[in-house]
């Protein structure tokens, strides 16, 4: 199940190449790109003045800029539905600018300074660009298709794994996750992989695994100390990270104790264990102590590897001569139902002289790393909504990385047609002319590299569409 569910994990970084190519190409296409190349070409050639024209006609009435666009296209070897399209763009384009502002005072305010005002409202932990709105448009086209009634073809072989797809998403929008509430089921969930000592009472540390409920998080898609990452490529085997301590602010040796990352995971632990129901501050202090100083003594063995796995390793291999740690058979039980990947050791597991280093630190401190496990788990689960009103956009999000094969496929079914692949294709042959042209006259290439760099390009063979695997049967 993992291996479908976060093997292809690559796939949402094709679909937004995807989406950002058929942008570009499908009719009417949503982007600036042609305009701004119509608009060079026009500076370039002083007896052409199309775009200049449909651009001061958007302000005109529809009927004025319809008739100037067809005479345009005429003129342009457009045909009328690129105009049309072109003189709405216009229009979208006009509504960026602030007008009020003299240009030559401040040309990008006058261009731009009406953007943050027109522009749709996304919540986002990153500042606004055009690849993050390709993303949330890619978003909304996946909720066109998972709240379309009507039913997927006989023959599409994902149609019970659609239908599947489509309640869980219509139970996402449904769901009352905002404001944050407390939950019986995460910690029903949390108990039966390792507990939440903070909360419960009944908890011991005698049968305690670190190591297990860090292995059984994974499952969850919650890095405890165990920063599980998949290969794309079959049999998609798992490897390896340095586990990331913290939440949403990562501490590394030399911030753990700067007030601002401090007090930010320190505020986030304080809420989580006040809503679960620990509402002793003198008790809260302490969880939160005893958090800190594992994180703290974890990056200590870091520390003597420069937080490097390939310095480990040699640390491990070479100066230490550390045994393998024993463990790895109980994840993959655990994580993969006992998978045997025909991987060497060496290539599949991470540094041993961290993994034996971390036993001891994590074993010595069973209740605080249960309670660090059990807040994480909590923090994975939070939706982290600003405002009910991205309700959506959060569930969108949750489908696309959740189920990104299956949506890989319904997306290019659904609009990946002949025409557009065509279109694509032709992109990709300008693009490599264009790139066969460069190291055809590259000064700085001797005549022997500029033979094998050529060589090489003519080889490349292009891939338009979803990656097959020959390996994988449906």
């Amino acid at each position: 199940m993992k291996v479908e569910i976060f093997g292809l994990s690559f796939l949402p970084i094709q679909l937004l190449m995807l989406s950002a190519l058929a942008t570009c190409t499908a009719k009417p296409t949503n982007t600036a790109s042609e305009v701004i190349v119509v608009n060079t070409t026009a500076a370039d050639d002083s007896s052409q003045h199309p775009n200049t024209e449909l651009i001061l006609s958007a302000d005109n009435d529809t009927g004025v800029s319809t008739k100037a666009s067809t005479v345009n296209a005429a003129d342009n070897g457009l045909n009328e539905i690129e105009s049309e399209y072109r003189v709405e763009y216009a229009k979208k384009m006009l509504t960026y600018m602030n007008q009020s502002v003299e240009p030559c005072d401040d040309f990008y305010e006058y261009a731009c300074g009406n953007w943050k005002n027109v522009m749709v409202e996304h919540q986002s932990q990153h500042k606004r660009s055009n690849l993050i709105d390709i993303f949330y448009s890619l978003g909304e086209a996946i909720q066109q298709l998972l709240l379309d009634e009507k039913q997927p073809r006989d023959d599409f072989v994902y149609k019970e794994e659609l239908n599947l797809t489509k309640r869980i998403y219509s139970d996402c929008l449904a769901a009352d996750i905002y404001p944050l509430q407390k939950s019986e089921v995460y910690l029903e969930v949390i108990k039966s992989i390792g507990g939440f000592p903070a909360v419960d009472s009944s908890w011991k540390p005698d049968n305690f695994s670190w190591f297990n409920m860090s292995a059984h998080l994974t499952n969850y898609d919650v890095i405890g100390l165990i920063k599980e990452e998949v290969l794309p490529q079959y049999p998609f085997p798992p490897y390896f990270k340095l586990p990331d301590l913290g939440f949403a602010y990562i501490v590394h040796s030399d911030n753990i104790h700067l007030n601002s990352s401090k007090e930010l995971n320190e505020k986030l632990m304080r809420n989580y264990l006040r809503l679960y129901g620990v509402d002793d501050e003198q008790k809260i202090d302490q969880i939160i102590t005893d958090i800190v100083n594992v994180w703290s003594a974890i990056l200590n063995i870091t520390k003597n590897f420069d937080e490097d796995l390939a310095k480990c390793e040699v640390l491990s291999a070479v100066v230490m001569n550390e045994e393998m740690f024993p463990l790895w058979d109980s994840y993959l039980e655990i994580a993969w139902n006992g998978t045997q990947f025909e991987l060497e050791d060496e290539d599949t597991w991470p540094c041993n002289y961290f993994y034996n280093q971390l036993d001891k630190v994590c074993n010595a401190n069973k209740e605080a790393i249960a309670n660090y496990f059990a807040l994480k788990f909590i923090y994975r689960m939070d939706a982290h909504l600003q405002n009910k009103k991205f309700q959506t956009e959060h569930c969108n999000t949750m489908i696309q990385f959740t189920l990104p094969h299956l949506l890989d496929k319904i997306y290019m079914e659904e609009y990946f047609d002949n025409e557009m692949h065509g279109e694509i294709s032709d992109i990709v042959k300008e693009v490599r002319k264009s790139l066969r042209e460069i190291l055809e006259q590259a000064e700085w290439l001797d005549e022997k590299t500029r033979e094998q760099a050529l060589l090489k390009e003519a080889a490349i063979k292009p891939h338009i569409g979803s990656i097959e695997n020959k390996n994988i049967k449906n």
